[in-house]
């Protein structure tokens, strides 16, 4: 190794390198470098080193936000150095300020420090500060400069003078601070309300206050109220002399003409002929201790009656009178019984004369036929009078209209004479499903729905005016050909008469094949056309003429369809 023992030094300057880019010193060791640029390759190790493995820094475990302060000798880690407060700075000591202080340099601490206004450490002249005039003449005016950052003098323009002699007569009036006027005023004033004024001394109306007012009030709050002191059960009275209401005890002792003194327990008043005065009862107060009274038990709604061979009023359940009139009337309940011979004074016997009742008044009897109950009344709808029976319980509805003669001989069935109405048009039937009639005769029967039906075992349950045919799982079920001859008649919801009426099926169906019902139709049918089963369920359609089906013909069309598609008709069945 060449050892160099003195200045190593180009022959001029800043021309020549100590290395190049292809020739390289691996490691150069010296104290100072002279030159004008330095260059090395690239360290692949310094991902290996750390801050701290530096000779002069010193940061083993940091505190988090330290930072690196140096000691004089080293950079050492120090947490304290990272000011996060003004007094965090080394030249500034203002711990625990108070509001109003300010820092102050203080020359021997050669820090500034919080301190307090001190007059004595303030200029005592306007003049002379930074941005005040140094000179000024009396009488001079302040004003702002023209840059806006000084304060300078101006002479009195002349406009200006003693400013307590001016009023607003002497300045003209702005945009914003406008002068009073009565017209302002006004027209101000008049779009305000209370809403617009705070609440002073004096409140506002309020239902509330109102109410909490009034609940805290007493009658003795009156003017002309001095009830003084009251007892229970005490009223106000008048008092004319002094012109007011006050309380006054109404208590019998109290009233005028009344005199009582120290009561016992029974007595009464009696009259002594000036005032009613206190006194003993002389009588026991029972009616069984009046003299003329014999009365050793009483009984419920016993009645009192005279008894001669005792000559005292007694009690009996049982009266006995030799003869009772009556110039009243005589009610008697639901269930009152009147045995024996009644006289009547009047030829006539008034049955209901001035009742409140205004339906039918007249006589009620269950003497008829068996469990029956036989009537004749007065209608005072109609004016007239009527006879019927009821084979309820207790006689009630629904009634049978009779002939007088079958009511009266109690033989209704053979002597009905007149029309057998209910008392109400479609309420009442004439039998039941359980108490059926064996045999009707009669001339004529009138029905107002205009079919003949019969009861049919169903697939399912069908809409009204569906066609049906012989077939299915069960008896009949929806067309679905056309010209059908099993043909069964149509769905009715309300037939004139029906057949099989307790027919025993899952989904029991009303067909009807005579007569006059809606049907459902497909297509454009001409009033007057013959109807046949259809391709559509349960519809009809327009039967043509080349077609010759027996049986086929659901009937004739009673009205026009002018429309393609599905809708209901009425027709009248005409089995063909």
């Amino acid at each position: 190794m060449a050892v160099q023992n003195e200045n190593l030094l180009p022959s001029t300057d800043n021309t020549i390198s100590l290395g190049s880019n292809s020739k390289r010193w691996s490691d150069v060791y010296a104290l100072e470098f002279h030159g004008v640029a330095t260059s090395a390759g690239t360290v692949s190790s310094i991902s290996n080193h750390s801050l701290n493995g530096l000779q002069n820094v010193s940061v083993a475990s940091p505190a988090t936000n330290a930072v690196l302060q140096y000691d004089g000798a080293n950079w050492v880690a120090n947490s304290a150095a990272n000011p996060t407060v003004i007094n965090d700075l080394t030249d500034v000591s203002s711990s625990s300020p108070v509001s109003g202080m300010f820092l102050r340099y203080n020359a021997g601490t050669s820090k500034w420090e919080a301190t307090t206004v001190n007059p004595a450490n303030i200029t005592p002249t306007f003049q002379g500060l930074a941005d005040t005039p140094s000179t000024y003449s009396a009488n001079q005016l302040l004003k702002v400069n023209a840059s806006g950052n000084a304060i300078e003098f101006f002479t009195n323009p002349g406009y200006i003078t003693n400013i307590s002699t001016f009023t607003t007569d002497d300045l003209t009036e702005g945009s914003t601070n406008l002068y009073y006027t009565d017209a302002r005023w006004d027209a101000r004033f008049s779009n305000r309300s209370t809403s617009n004024l705070p609440e002073g001394s004096n409140q506002y109306f309020t239902n509330a206050r109102a109410d909490a007012r009034i609940a805290a009030a007493s009658i003795n709050d009156l003017s002309d109220v001095n009830t003084g002191a009251k007892s229970n059960d005490d009223v106000l009275t008048w008092d004319n002399a002094n012109s007011y209401w006050k309380s006054k005890a109404v208590a019998i002792g109290s009233l005028d003409g009344v005199t009582i003194t120290t009561p016992a327990s029974g007595q009464v008043l009696k009259y002594n002929g000036t005032a009613w005065v206190n006194a003993a009862d002389a009588d026991s107060g029972t009616f069984s201790s009046l003299t003329d009274v014999g009365i050793s038990a009483r009984a419920n709604n016993a009645v009192v009656y005279y008894n001669s061979t005792t000559s005292k009023n007694e009690y009996t359940n049982s009266p006995t009178f030799d003869t009772l009139t009556l110039t009243g009337n005589l009610n008697l309940s639901a269930n009152s019984s009147i045995g024996g011979t009644i006289t009547f004074t009047d030829n006539i016997l008034p049955i209901g004369v001035g009742s409140s009742n205004t339906d039918a008044i007249g006589i009620k009897s269950d003497k008829g036929t068996g469990s029956r109950t036989a009537y004749i009344t007065w209608s005072k709808t109609d004016n007239q009078w009527e006879s019927y029976y009821s084979d309820q319980t207790g006689g009630g509805a629904p009634f049978v209209r009779a002939s007088l003669d079958a009511v009266l001989k109690g033989n209704l069935e053979a002597q009905v004479t007149a029309h057998l109405l209910p008392s109400t048009t479609n309420t009442y039937d004439l039998g039941s499903t359980t108490k059926t009639f064996r045999t009707i005769h009669g001339e004529a029967t009138t029905a107002k729905y205009g079919d003949l039906a019969e009861m049919y075992a169903g697939d399912k349950d069908y809409e009204v005016g569906t066609v049906v045919v012989v077939g299915g799982t069960n008896e009949v079920t929806s067309c679905s050909k056309y010209s059908d001859p099993t043909l069964a008649g149509v769905v009715s919801e309300n037939p004139g008469y029906l057949m099989n009426r307790d027919i025993e099926a899952e989904f029991p169906i009303c067909v009807a094949f005579v007569g006059r019902v809606p049907v459902r139709v497909v297509g454009r049918i001409s009033k007057g056309a013959l109807l046949t089963t259809s391709e559509i369920k349960g519809c009809a359609t327009t039967f043509s003429k080349g077609s010759n089906q027996v049986g086929s013909i659901i009937g004739v069309a009673l009205e026009d369809k002018t429309e393609d598609g599905e809708s209901t008709i009425e027709v009248m069945l005409k089995r063909c």
